[in-house]
């Protein structure tokens, strides 16, 4: 018997160890650069968020004022909330604001002492360090002095920093 061992081509089956690092190091390289921009991605989420709460306290501020002739002593996120004219993510189950911003915070809603009676002011508490200049800038430009940044130029917006890499920084804005 004779046996001709030349004429099957050794074909190659499955994977290849080396291909399967290779894909696996190149999953790993794109996993990486997603988890990398994660908190980038939530930050401007939570910062949009706040954007449309702000727009919202503000119209309908602007609501229950029209309803009220007792609006400059009445003014707060419990009235609101209970008008029912915020939503629950505004409001917090308490129906108070307290908690209830993205960053875990509470909303605030007064009669502004800057402007007077006409105007409110709409704050925010908790907000941490990583971010809280940025998020300033961007509420600054939605205060009644429509500011570029959110520094000593611009009277509509008061801010208190938190401490380095912590919470707690607050930002009240006169509209």
């Amino acid at each position: 018997m004779k046996y001709n061992l030349g004429s099957k081509k050794n074909k190659q089956k499955g994977i290849a160890l080396v291909e399967l690092i290779t894909a696996l190091v190149i999953i790993g390289v794109i996993a990486a650069s997603a988890a990398a921009l994660i908190p980038k991605v939530q930050f401007m989420q939570q910062k949009h968020q706040i954007g449309q709460a702000v727009d919202a306290i503000a119209t309908d501020a602007l609501t229950f004022r029209g309803m009220r002739p007792s609006y400059p002593s009445t003014i707060s996120i419990s009235n609101l909330c209970a008008d029912g004219l915020l939503n629950t993510s505004i409001c917090g189950t308490a129906k108070t604001g307290v908690g209830a911003n993205p960053f875990g915070g509470d909303w605030t809603l007064t009669t502004s002492t800057k402007l007077g009676a006409g105007h409110i002011t709409i704050g925010l508490t908790n907000i941490p360090d990583e971010r809280f200049q940025e998020l300033a800038d961007t509420l600054a430009a939605r205060s009644k002095g429509a500011c570029t940044r959110a520094d000593s130029t611009c009277p509509t917006i008061t801010q208190t920093a938190p401490t380095t890499n912590a919470a707690g920084g607050v930002i009240k804005i006169d509209i």
